[in-house]
């Protein structure tokens, strides 16, 4: 039985394709948007199911093939784990739920089934969350810069960004009152 979310709407889950070889890419960049047959809310059925959120961040991890780590340091940069998460930006855009999906990428859930009060459910969020990161990943590899471009492809804003993510999962794997090492330049994100 599909998912249900929203006042008995049907939504699929989101799910991208993997990169395709680099010369391959730049022709099939409108193929990638066909095939990314992408289901989000498969978590809904999760949640109907009384799934705990937290398992939201693996499923999704799992799913999209990211690391649920790096998923919960975005969780907590975008929006503290708020799902009713809510920010006007300065361009006119709202980015919306617990991952901050911005409203720029409306236009291209809409055909998954995905609207705005979608993106405050919190499992959808993750998931959605799940697939942006997957699709920069795709674009620039399992690296810090695929972490950075799920707030900017903008290079100084990208960095910023994936060096923000950093310090909080090394904060999260330090031990009380001790030190982490330096991750000496960390340009790949473990699976």
């Amino acid at each position: 039985m599909p998912a249900r979310a929203g006042g008995g709407r049907g939504v699929r889950i989101l799910r991208t394709k993997r990169a395709a070889p680099a010369a391959t890419v730049a022709g099939a960049v409108d193929n990638a948007k066909v095939h990314a047959a992408v289901m989000v809310l498969a978590a809904m059925a999760m949640l109907a199911a009384g799934a705990a959120r937290a398992d939201c961040f693996d499923a999704a991890g799992a799913y999209h093939q990211v690391n649920p780590m790096v998923l919960r340091a975005i969780a907590w940069q975008e929006s503290r784990f708020r799902a009713d998460a809510v920010r006007r930006n300065d361009d006119r855009s709202i980015d919306r739920g617990l991952m901050q999906i911005n409203s720029v990428h409306l236009a291209e859930l809409k055909r998954y089934g995905v609207d705005a009060r979608t993106l405050e459910d919190g499992c959808a969020s993750v998931f959605i969350g799940a697939w942006h990161l997957r699709r920069k990943m795709n674009r620039h590899g399992n690296t810090w810069a695929a972490v950075g471009a799920y707030h900017s492809e903008t290079p100084a804003l990208r960095e910023r960004y994936a060096r923000a993510i950093a310090d909080i999962l090394r904060r999260w794997q330090a031990p009380r009152g001790g030190r982490t090492e330096e991750d000496g330049g960390g340009r790949a994100v473990a699976p």
